[in-house]
C-alpha cells in the first residue's frame, strides 16, 4: 500500500514539474541555463621587453574571464599586473602620481600617492614572474573599469621598479 502512494506521488510531481516548465528544452538546456548570462571570455597576448609591453595594439577587452599569455623577451624577469584605478581616476593622473612620488629607496611596490588612486591594491593578470625566455599562460577575471598595466618588479641592475623605467600602459575593460 505504501509503495502505491510513493509511485503516485512521484508521478504527480513529474506532471507538475512538466506543466510548470521545469523540464528540459528540446536542446537539453533548462530555462535557468538559457537565462543565465554567458561569461565573456577573451585572450590577450603580452610581450614583455626591457622596459616596455607590447600587446599588439590591444588596449581594451570586454569584462570577464581572460586567458593571458605573457612572453618575456627581455633580459630581466617581468610580470604583467593589471591594477584597477578608482572611479573617476584617469591613467594620466595615476601615471603622474607614479612619476612625482616615486622613490627608488622606498621598498614598497607603489608610492602612497599612487595607492590612493587605486580601486584596491589587488593586482590581476600575470602576477608570477616570467624569467627571460619564459612564457606564462594564467587565466584571471577583469571587471569593467580603467586599469594600469604595470611591471612592478625591481630591476636588479638599477634598483628601480620597471614601471619607472617605462613598463606601464593604460588599459580599459568594458
Amino acid at each position: 500500500m505504501r509503495w502505491k502512494w510513493i509511485v503516485s506521488s512521484a508521478a504527480l510531481a513529474s506532471i507538475a514539474t512538466a506543466a510548470c516548465g521545469g523540464g528540459s528544452s528540446p536542446g537539453g538546456q533548462d530555462r535557468a541555463e538559457r537565462a543565465a548570462p554567458q561569461l565573456q571570455e577573451s585572450e590577450l597576448s603580452i610581450t614583455a621587453r626591457d622596459f616596455a609591453f607590447d600587446t599588439g595594439g590591444v588596449t581594451s577587452l570586454p569584462g570577464g574571464r581572460v586567458s593571458f599569455t605573457l612572453r618575456n623577451e627581455g633580459k630581466e624577469p617581468h610580470h604583467a599586473q593589471f591594477i584597477e584605478l578608482a572611479d573617476g581616476v584617469t591613467f594620466e593622473q595615476f601615471e603622474e602620481a607614479l612619476d612625482t612620488a616615486y622613490d627608488v629607496d622606498d621598498p614598497s611596490d607603489y608610492p602612497d600617492e599612487a595607492l590612493a588612486l587605486m580601486a584596491s591594491p589587488q593586482g590581476y593578470g600575470v602576477l608570477s614572474w616570467a624569467s627571460p625566455g619564459e612564457e606564462l599562460t594564467p587565466i584571471d577575471e577583469l571587471e569593467p573599469g580603467t586599469y594600469a598595466l604595470l611591471c612592478a618588479i625591481e630591476s636588479p641592475e638599477t634598483g628601480e621598479r620597471h614601471y619607472a623605467l617605462g613598463m606601464r600602459m593604460a588599459f580599459e575593460v568594458t
